[in-house]
């Protein structure tokens, strides 16, 4: 528990294959893709570590949304389940014809800038360096 605050469940995917709108069977919801983020969205000398994403192209069909999240501030691995319909964002994403991402926040999980949580490296965990990563993923 956070601040009184209850710790949302895990939400892992249901085994299976899956198939896009044309048929075109599709990876697994758990596979990991890593993409290569910015260390510092104001200094990119800093260069970049890899973060961690998931995704499901399911119900995508051309010209439909992209739906990103973040499960938060955990590991994201086993929160597969937020890219299907069984959740608002895969609902959305079916309704409206999209994909689903699932992005792992940075610090957490695997996607660490750095290998340790001195001061120093924690410079680089701020809110703004999160809404910064989304951006950048995105675009």
């Amino acid at each position: 528990m956070l601040r009184g605050m209850p710790i949302p469940p895990k939400l892992a995917a249901l085994e299976g294959s899956r198939t896009s709108p044309n048929g075109t069977t599709l990876p697994s919801i758990d596979t990991i893709y890593y993409f290569n983020q910015l260390v510092d969205h104001n200094n990119t000398g800093l260069g970049t570590f890899q973060q961690r994403y998931w995704m499901s192209w399911e119900f995508y069909e051309p010209g439909g949304p992209i739906i990103l999240m973040t499960p938060g501030e955990e590991d994201a691995e086993d929160n597969e389940g937020y890219l299907t319909n069984s959740t608002i964002n895969g609902r959305i994403a079916q309704q409206q014809k999209g994909a689903t991402i699932l992005i792992e926040h940075r610090f957490f999980g695997y996607s660490n800038p750095y290998d340790d949580l001195t001061s120093q490296s924690l410079v680089v965990f701020t809110i703004q360096q999160a809404i910064d990563d989304l951006v950048y993923f995105a675009t």
